[in-house]
């Protein structure tokens, strides 16, 4: 399959820092509608579509990565949770370079 084959979709987060009350629920909201995004394709059918969620920032270091990693599937269509730096192996194994 050729990558000009894929649908490519993109939710792109950044939360660099956290503590304040306000930007805890913005952040936790934020995070959370990452989650439900990831869980919504579940039910995508469409084999040569991608999902791509960009986290980006210290929030999104160890736990948090791991809890959106969770909800990932692994058989096509494919979905992804990742740090903007991880997208261009990921592109090109899609491609097949």
């Amino acid at each position: 399959m050729s990558n000009s084959e894929y649908l490519l979709a993109r939710i792109r987060g950044f939360i660099a820092r956290f503590g304040f009350a306000e930007d805890a629920v913005k952040d936790k909201v934020r995070d959370d509608e990452m989650v439900a995004i990831l869980r919504n394709f579940v039910s995508c059918n469409e084999k040569t579509c991608a999902l791509f969620v960009i986290a980006d920032g210290p929030y999104f270091i160890g736990a948090k990565m791991a809890e959106l990693r969770n909800h990932l599937r692994t058989s096509p269509p494919l979905s992804y949770a990742l740090p903007i730096e991880e997208l261009p192996a990921i592109l090109a194994t899609l491609a097949g370079v």
